[in-house]
C-alpha cells in the first residue's frame, strides 16, 4: 500500500531484495528490472512516510493528523515490538514463520 500511495516500499525480512542499510536495491536486481527510477525507494521499517490529508470540510478528530510510517512484515514486527535495545539481544517468533532475530550495530553476512 505505502508504495502505491506513496512510490515506497519497506524492506521485508522474509524476502531480503533490498538493502535496509544504504536504503536501495541490490545492483543485480536493478539490473533484472530496467532503470532505478522504476522501482520505489527502499525504506527501513518506521521511516515517515507523511501525513493523512483530512477530507474537506471535516472536523479533526484529532488535534494533528495521523502520521503515515513504513510497516514490517509481522516477524519483525514481533522483534521490534519485543523490546530488542542492545547487541547480542535475541528474538525468535513463531507465526506464520519461524524468525530469529538478532539486535546488531551492522548487518553481517
Amino acid at each position: 500500500m505505502a508504495a502505491t500511495r506513496r512510490g515506497k516500499v519497506v524492506g521485508q525480512a522474509a524476502m531480503p531484495l533490498d538493502d535496509l542499510i544504504d536504503e536501495c536495491w541490490p545492483a543485480w536486481f536493478t539490473k533484472l528490472s530496467g532503470p532505478g527510477d522504476r522501482l520505489p525507494r527502499v525504506l527501513a521499517p518506521g521511516t515517515p512516510l507523511g501525513r493523512l490529508p483530512l477530507p474537506p470540510r471535516q472536523k479533526p478528530a484529532f488535534r494533528s493528523r495521523a502520521i503515515v510510517v513504513a510497516g514490517a512484515r509481522d516477524g519483525t514486527a514481533a522483534c521490534l515490538a519485543s523490546g530488542l535495545r542492545r547487541p547480542g539481544d535475541y528474538n525468535t517468533t513463531l507465526g506464520t514463520t519461524l524468525v530469529f532475530n538478532e539486535f546488531k550495530k551492522r548487518e553481517y553476512l
